[in-house]
């Protein structure tokens, strides 16, 4: 399917996760993930959603500019995660929190998150899936949507498996 057509088709069923929502979804190249996450947080913008994109480094200036042209916000997923050298999610969970407190207080009818894991070092793994797990916890009756993304190559099996069940 060529990428436009591709695009267009995502932002119905895109925009239809409810709120509370925590999904995952893996791609292959970088063209992929941006077929996917910008038709996502667009649809939610649409929707006076306020929205975050936490990306991967690789994603080039001009789509970040794209990003942030359709009122999604865009940051380095690794600038967000990794405040040291290994992950540790209270920061990270913080800044959701600023946001969402954000997004309400500036009458936004929520918030919309993507997060790319592609910064993810296997020494941080187990702490990750637990962050993964906490969050449908943490997102539980808010106004908040949840769209994590991870790389097919980057992945084993066992990962694919894990990453399901957190989500």
């Amino acid at each position: 399917m060529h990428r436009a057509s591709r695009s267009q088709a995502l932002p119905s069923v895109l925009a239809s996760i409810k709120h509370g929502s925590h999904s995952c979804a893996f791609y292959e190249t970088d063209d992929d993930l941006i077929d996917l996450v910008i038709p996502f947080l667009s649809s939610r913008a649409d929707r006076d959603e306020l929205c975050v994109w936490m990306m991967l480094d690789s994603v080039c200036d001009a789509e970040r500019t794209r990003a942030a042209e359709r009122g999604i916000e865009p940051y380095r997923a690794r600038d967000l995660y990794l405040e040291g050298p290994h992950f540790e999610y209270g920061p990270v969970t913080k800044f959701c929190n600023e946001k969402l407190h954000e997004a309400v207080s500036c009458g936004h009818s929520g918030m919309c998150v993507s997060g790319d894991a592609t910064w993810l070092q296997p020494r941080d793994w187990k702490t990750f899936l637990d962050y993964e797990a906490d969050l449908n916890s943490l997102i539980a009756d808010k106004p908040v949507t949840l769209l994590c993304t991870y790389p097919l190559s980057a992945s084993k099996a066992g990962d694919l498996r894990d990453v399901a069940r957190a989500h």
